[in-house]
């Protein structure tokens, strides 16, 4: 009997557990599934291969592809240094290599190659002294990239391109020591880029262009200090024969010269570049019959320490004709800001957009030397201690106008050769000395302005400074994220340049522009939240400046919500529940909410009564609390409710499953007591009987 009892008590307590289990399930459903997601992602296998570094000092590395015991492929597969299949979407790789040449030949030799393949994060170093050895030497090699290599004490060149190289890029390297060339292309090269370099203190050239080298790319690349070893060499020089290749933003700085085209050398571009502190002769150079180039917004300035002949911004040496230079600026050079030598024709110095600007030269703007036929228009020669323009007496036949002479030395110009015309049909000169008057206000002098050999019949007139109006940003206009557009108008008949300024701690940014546009980004990111002055400029051709200015406030913090009422999961019969909500904000303009999926907003002063309470049908209600500020951020918290037609007595859905639950577990347990305690007593009358 007691056996039985026991079997009955264990039954009892087994269906009490039963009972009971699904309130912990629900307890503890939540938790278990974000465990069982974290140990997923922890269990994700985070293994990395990562390359290995190999000293290569004393094997140098031979490919040639065209021979089979030296090809890539034999290459790849016998070496752990050089992996990939040739194919543009996986190239040969040779990476994390360091090879010194001991002074022996070129540590790195890759000669008739056409698959595709690249070097990178190598050191080389230390190559052969004889010509055309090299750091890396490539022959008759197309479709490559040599990227974020390390050069130093080569003695020939770090790079060499020798012949029939095509389609390669040579970008991210730096230079350091190199004994002569950093880079040498030699012949017929052609369609490659070097970009993004950086090359210090080499003894003869950054980059030279031997021989028929074209249509190649040098970008902005950094130079330093090349030329002082040897006192001679330039950063970029051309050979012969080298046609259609593009310098662009490329910044030249503390170098023996700068750039030189040599002989035959055409319809190249020398654009944007900064090139500044020369030691010798010039900024940029065109030979002997170099045609056809286009010279373009650069910056040349403190060109040339010594002797004649040196601080030469610009300088064409003989018959060069058909190039425009146009839009650079050149100052403070020891000599000449322009020289054009015997023989040179028919070039345009030219304003095309805004004109060159030959300030604080030390002796002439500009020098015309046998030279005929050249167009001379859209300068300003200001503060040039000699004088701003020098014509000598074999040079005839050329056109100068639209010119602004400023404070110069001795004389604004002087004009020895003949035929010489000072002004075109409509309009001559501006000449800061200029006595004559502008009766008819026409903006041309009443008189012409004459002196020595020259006379200008139509003579600027201008006292006027450009004019400014800024329509768009408002002043104190709120802005956020998003960059600010601006709409300026500026007038004036001679107008040279606009630009904004913005000031960060104690940089002041200046920004050029032609037309209305955005604010420059990265200037706007780069500005805190706050108030901040944007100033317009516009300067014309006698360097009269007009600024004006507008205040903006930057504002990207959104404002901030606090549902205190009421909370999620609260529930509500037919009398429309309050809330209380904090928002706040420094430049708050609006708050409102949502009821639902209904895009109505209702907008709010103060705390209150949700509104239309009546209209939401009977279930959960979500309520959403919107805020933005002026600069047009917005932000949103929101709380979920239960609508009922009876107060019921919970609140939260998830407690009254967990209760009904609960409630029922109990019941059951009940069940089972009672039931035990009435068998106990009907097994203790049968046995007491």
């Amino acid at each position: 009997m007691k056996t039985n009892l026991n079997r009955k008590l264990i039954l009892i307590l087994y269906l009490g557990m039963i009972l009971i289990l699904p309130f912990f399930s629900i307890v503890n459903f939540n938790s278990n599934y974000l465990i069982n997601e974290t140990n997923k992602e922890n269990s994700l296998d985070k293994n990395l291969k990562t390359a290995g570094y190999w000293n290569l000092t004393g094997f140098p590395i031979f490919i040639d592809d065209a021979d089979p015991n030296y090809n890539w492929s034999k290459t790849a597969k016998n070496n752990d240094w050089c992996s990939g299949s040739g194919t543009w979407g996986d190239p040969y790789i040779i990476e994390n290599v360091t090879i010194d040449g001991e002074m022996v030949g070129s540590c790195i030799t890759i000669q008739n190659s056409s698959v595709y393949f690249i070097i990178k994060n190598c050191t080389v170093t230390t190559s052969g002294f004889i010509s055309f050895d090299a750091g890396i030497s490539l022959d008759n090699v197309n479709n490559s990239l040599i990227i974020n290599n390390s050069f130093s004490h080569n003695y020939f060149a770090g790079i060499l391109l020798r012949e029939n190289c095509v389609n390669n890029t040579i970008q991210d390297n730096i230079w350091q020591d190199d004994e002569y060339y950093c880079i040498l292309l030699y012949q017929n090269c052609y369609n490659n880029k070097i970009l993004k370099n950086k090359m210090i203190e080499s003894g003869g050239y950054a980059v030279y262009f031997f021989e028929n080298i074209n249509n190649n790319i040098i970008a902005d690349n950094f130079m330093r200090r090349i030329g002082w070893y040897t006192a001679s060499g330039q950063a970029v020089g051309f050979g012969n024969d080298c046609n259609g290749n593009v310098l662009t933003n490329n910044i030249i700085i503390d170098i023996f010269d700068g750039i030189y085209l040599n002989q035959y050398c055409d319809n190249n571009i020398i654009s944007n570049n900064f090139i500044s502190n020369n030691y010798e002769s010039f900024g940029i150079a065109l030979g002997w019959y170099c045609n056809n180039n286009t010279i373009f917004n650069n910056t040349i300035s403190e060109i040339g320490l010594s002797s004649f002949m040196d601080g030469i911004g610009i300088y064409m040496v003989n018959d060069c004709d058909n190039n425009n230079i146009s839009k650079n600026t050149i100052i403070e050079n020891d000599y000449y800001s322009i020289y054009l030598g015997a023989g040179s024709g028919n070039n345009t110095i030219s304003e095309n957009i805004c004109g060159n600007d030959i300030t604080s030269n030390q002796e002439i703007g500009i020098y015309l030397v046998n030279s005929d036929d050249n167009t001379i228009t859209g300068n300003v020669f200001q503060n040039n201690t000699w004088r701003g323009l020098d014509i000598d007496a074999n040079t005839d036949d050329c056109l100068i106008y639209r010119n602004f002479f400023i404070n110069s030395g001795i004389k604004h110009a002087r004009d020895l050769g003949t035929n010489n015309n000072w002004n075109s049909s409509t309009i001559g000169n501006f000449w800061d000395n200029y006595t004559g008057v502008d009766d008819d206000q026409d903006g041309i002098g009443d008189t012409a302005h004459s002196f020595g050999n020259i006379i200008d019949y139509l003579p600027i007139w201008d006292d006027d400074a450009p004019n400014i109006n800024i329509k768009e940003p408002s002043m104190n206009q709120f802005f956020g994220s998003n960059t600010p557009s601006f709409i300026v108008e500026i007038t004036d008949v001679y107008l040279e340049r606009m630009w904004y300024s913005v000031k960060i701690l104690e940089f002041t940014i200046e920004i050029s522009f032609t037309e209305n546009r955005t604010i420059d980004k990265t200037l706007w990111n780069s500005l805190g939240e706050g108030t901040h002055t944007i100033s317009f400029h516009a300067s014309d051709d006698f360097h009269h400046i007009t600024t004006k200015n507008v205040t903006i406030i930057k504002d990207t913090i959104n404002p901030s919500v606090n549902i205190l009422f009421p909370l999620n999961g609260q529930t509500y019969n037919s009398t429309a529940p309050i809330f209380i909500v904090d928002i706040s904000d420094n430049n708050l303009d609006k708050m409102w909410y949502t009821l639902n999926t209904d895009m109505k907003k209702y907008f709010f002063t103060n705390n209150d009564t949700i509104q239309d309470w009546s209209d939401i049908p009977i279930g959960p209600v979500v309520i959403t609390f919107f805020a933005n500020d002026s600069a047009g951020n917005v932000y949103s918290e929101f709380a979920i409710i239960i609508k009922y037609m009876t107060s019921p007595v919970s609140t939260d859905p998830t407690i009254i499953i967990m209760s009904v639950a609960f409630s029922t577990a109990l019941a059951g347990a009940g069940i089972a007591v009672i039931y035990l305690l009435r068998t106990n007593k009907s097994l203790k009358r049968r046995f007491e009987s």
